[in-house]
């Protein structure tokens, strides 16, 4: 019951986050993978006290997946939102395309 309720929590964390990168232009769901991926045996050794409750250390890091792939799937969803409502919009550089930025339009 308890891996169910870790997987449950972690999702619910995950959407949380994906609302908060979806909506602040400039933060996205890849500079929240890197830190978790960085810090993960940080977060590992934080949840140790899971392992008397028969937690493994690969739960561990597959529940830092799920909070991930929860963050990246709401975060496609609540992209949208600045673009359309705060006018936010999408610019690319003539150098390349991979290269963004969030410009403000301003209406005269």
């Amino acid at each position: 019951m308890l891996p169910l309720l870790l997987v449950i929590l972690f999702c619910i964390l995950g959407v949380i986050t994906g609302i908060a990168t979806g909506l602040l232009p400039g933060l996205h769901v890849n500079n929240i993978a890197l830190i978790l991926l960085s810090l993960s045996g940080a977060i590992v050794s934080g949840f140790s006290f899971l392992f008397e409750y028969g937690i493994s250390e690969q739960f561990i890091l597959i529940l830092i997946c799920i909070y991930i792939i929860s963050t990246s799937i709401s975060h496609t969803f609540h992209d949208v939102i600045p673009s359309t409502w705060c006018y936010f919009v999408l610019f690319y550089s003539s150098i390349s395309d991979s290269f963004y930025y969030w410009k403000p339009l301003i209406f005269l």
